[in-house]
């Protein structure tokens, strides 16, 4: 079976966050908007040999998150993001549905402040 040969989406957002007080462990709630383009789908399987289009996507994007430090230097942060990015799907220049992608993404990440 042939694999995909799709390029991957091109993703920007750009969110605002708002961190709670808190002397060494601050929570932090933030929301945002994306923007994604998608491009050069390569058919494969079923559907080699027909054209495949994915229009651009915009939507919302929420995070949460907290940071924990450690010394006045370093901390800790864990995050979950979730992106809205559903995409109209097109065969051959007809409508065939949407996509919805609609990432969750989880990140941990060490801080250094200087």
């Amino acid at each position: 079976m042939e694999r995909s040969r799709w390029r991957s989406p091109t993703p920007l957002t750009v969110a605002g966050k708002y961190t709670f007080n808190g002397e060494k462990f601050r929570p932090y709630l933030g929301l945002g908007l994306n923007r994604t383009g998608f491009s050069d789908e390569t058919e494969f399987g079923p559907i080699a040999g027909t054209n495949t289009t994915l229009d651009d996507s915009s939507g919302l994007a929420a995070l949460a998150g907290v940071e924990f430090d450690l010394t006045e230097q370093f901390a800790l942060r864990g995050e979950v993001r979730w992106i809205d990015m559903d995409t109209d799907v097109a065969v051959n220049g007809a409508g065939v549905g949407v996509a919805h992608v609609d990432p969750i993404l989880v990140g941990v990440s060490a801080v250094l402040r200087f």
